[in-house]
């Protein structure tokens, strides 16, 4: 009989006399016949047992959508919550610990969207503060290098300093808030 005449059926996953898993040791490339012996596990998804399997099949071809699930099984949503968490520790998906829980788990989905939301927001805010502080901070060092440039034929120790406080603001050395202070200091000195 040819090889492209013999049903196939799924693979027995469990020994039928004593239930323990079984080793593959021998697999056929259903095109051309090549054969490769060995010992095969199969994978923990492959292994798995109906109905389970079968569940979790439906769960990656809806992509997770557990009411599109409970349509097309019938049955309300926490029974196929409750039959997916079977389905997950059978296949070796333990739920994570209490200790190990998102901490947003137990508020309802309007509250950690708006926890989370809040929480977005007030680091934005505070990246904008900062942002607009240095923006400030390098403009006021600008004007005070484009004054710079004007009086540099009075004091050249002073315009040395100014370029010096500048250069250190583009290293990174200081902050803009201090450059403005310094420069407004040596301007002070200048009068």
């Amino acid at each position: 009989m040819a090889m492209e005449d013999q049903e196939v059926t799924t693979a027995p996953t469990h020994c039928p006399v004593c239930e323990q898993d079984l080793l593959a040791t021998r697999l056929e490339c259903s095109s051309c016949g090549t054969e490769v012996t060995g010992r095969f596990i199969l994978g923990r998804l492959a292994s798995l047992r109906e109905p389970h399997a079968s569940l979790l099949e439906m769960f990656l071809r809806v992509r997770g959508n557990v009411k599109e699930m409970e349509r097309e099984l019938g049955l309300s949503y926490p029974t196929v919550r409750a039959r997916l968490e079977e389905a997950f520790s059978a296949a070796g998906f333990e739920k994570p610990d209490d200790a190990e829980r998102d901490p947003l788990g137990d508020m309802d989905l309007g509250e950690a969207i708006r926890s989370r939301v809040e929480e977005a927001l007030a680091s934005v805010n505070l990246e904008d503060r900062i942002r607009s502080r240095v923006e400030r901070g390098l403009s006021r060092a600008a004007e005070s290098h484009g004054r710079m440039h004007r009086v540099s034929h009075q004091r050249p120790d002073l315009t040395q300093e100014r370029k010096e406080i500048l250069d250190r603001l583009e290293r990174g050395e200081i902050e803009a808030d201090e450059a403005a202070l310094l420069l407004r200091e040596l301007k002070d000195r200048r009068s």
